[in-house]
């Protein structure tokens, strides 16, 4: 009787390792802090200096809201804002729309 309690205690505490890691509390807290996108934004028409990037202008214009800002959102924002440029090409001395969240 020992032996199948045993078994039965080993096998509780494997199912429930097993559930954790796929899927279990921790999973669930992670899609809790999910991002909501900000679709509701204003062009700001700026020129690039040395140095620069897209995320760094976009840093400086929106000083207070990027802390629940998704890189990927900025991203297909610009692309909107600017059809025929894409973001790895931005060159200095240039001028770009660039999006400015409220």
């Amino acid at each position: 009787m020992k032996k199948i309690i045993i078994y039965i205690l080993v096998f509780l505490f494997l199912f429930s390792v097993y559930k954790d890691l796929n899927g279990g509390s921790l999973q669930n807290n992670l899609n809790e802090q999910e991002i909501t996108p900000v679709t509701d934004y204003k062009a700001v028409y700026l020129k690039v200096q040395h140095g620069d990037t897209i995320l760094s202008i976009v840093e400086s214009i929106n000083e207070g809201n990027m802390n629940k800002m998704d890189i990927d959102q900025i991203m297909e924002d610009f692309k909107l804002l600017n059809p025929n440029v894409q973001p790895e090409e931005v060159k200095v001395a240039h001028f770009y729309y660039f999006p400015s969240y409220e």
